[in-house]
């Protein structure tokens, strides 16, 4: 049986694929070496041309080729250009990836938050839809649950994952692993109860590229000062973005969690305000205005953790109240003016 298979690239050529399998695959592997050495700069199409040929001997061999020793030996060959030819695609891939986003300020690191969590599925669900998103630098899972060890959050992605353990439970270490360990000016905080959508997670990095000293996010509140109540409903006015779901500046981070007062109140008192805390520095004593993006949909994943967050305790809106009041007894202690700091949704993006 024969075949009128060729092989041509960059001038070097194979004749016809003859009888003798095992032989024609000898040449085709010192046609191989002869262009590794020639200084060929076409490696990619050299390693492809050689694969699809050596693929293409199969249908030629006999049992007692397919077993023989020589043709192991060349089987390996053909298996080792196949990984060349795989990792010098995947070299290609990761260029094209970092190019496309090589501006130290065009990428933004993914915070996924978990406070003594048991399930990891709203974990990965996150990784998964930022695994092949070039505008993220790193995917960052801040595992509090000193319990439990971390899984492993395998993936395939081209942005790496890295988990972070703290040894114990502290509110306040989403912001000092968010101040230390971003490589980004800007670092996107979500729980890992959120769901979402990736697009509104770039139209939101967009404005958030313009304002990088303040809160950008989508969920704003309020807390009126003549009734000293806490709303939830945050339209049209709010001065409370919640950055559970937010773009922060790194640099405003890393101001803020020097904030050592107020670290030690939301951590020893169990306050759950952190978030609050952080809105405020910002507003009050940054002089930021806070922003809120509309349009932006945001819900409940099926699974969400049990583990006694604020949102589950009865009593939350009352908490969020003594909060507030807390906080601005602070800042006034430190002698801040209460400026411009009821913010508005903008007309942005």
């Amino acid at each position: 049986m024969a075949s009128n298979i060729s092989v041509v690239s960059q001038g070097l050529t194979i004749g016809k694929i003859n009888e003798c399998p095992p032989g024609s695959m000898a040449a085709l592997t010192l046609w191989l070496l002869a262009a590794l050495g020639s200084g060929v700069p076409d490696l990619p199409r050299i390693l492809q041309t050689y694969v699809s040929i050596a693929d293409a001997l199969w249908q030629f061999m006999t049992i007692e080729q397919l077993t023989s020793t020589r043709w192991r030996i060349l089987e390996l060959l053909q298996l080792l250009a196949a990984q060349a030819l795989k990792r010098q695609q995947q070299a290609v891939s990761e260029s094209a990836f970092r190019d496309k986003y090589k501006d130290w300020d065009a990428q933004f690191t993914v915070l996924i938050t978990t406070i003594s969590r048991t399930r990891t599925v709203n974990v990965n669900r996150v990784i998964q839809l930022f695994k092949t998103e070039p505008a993220v630098r790193e995917i960052i899972v801040l595992w509090n649950n000193g319990e439990q060890d971390p899984p492993s959050f395998a993936n395939s992605s081209l942005v790496p994952v890295r988990v972070i353990t703290q040894p114990n439970k502290n509110i306040s270490n989403r912001w000092k692993v968010a101040a230390c360990e971003s490589k980004t000016p800007l670092v996107f905080n979500v729980d890992d109860d959120i769901v979402f959508d990736v697009a509104d997670i770039l139209r939101m990095f967009l404005v958030a590229r313009a304002y990088p000293n303040t809160v950008v996010g989508t969920m704003g509140r309020f807390f009126d000062l003549q009734s000293r109540q806490y709303s939830f409903r945050g339209w049209p006015l709010f001065n409370i973005v919640l950055p559970g779901f937010a773009f922060i500046g790194v640099e405003t981070l890393r101001e803020f969690v020097h904030e050592r007062e107020l670290l030690k109140y939301f951590d020893a008192d169990d306050a759950h305000c952190d978030d609050i805390s952080l809105n405020w520095f910002i507003s009050i004593k940054k002089n930021q205005t806070l922003i809120a993006v509309p349009g932006v949909r945001v819900g409940d994943a099926p699974q969400a953790s049990e583990a006694g967050a604020l949102s589950m305790h009865k009593d939350r809106r009352a908490l969020r109240s003594r909060c507030c009041e807390w906080i601005l007894n602070y800042f006034r202690s430190n002698h801040l003016k209460f400026g411009r700091w009821v913010s508005s949704y903008p007309d942005v993006a």
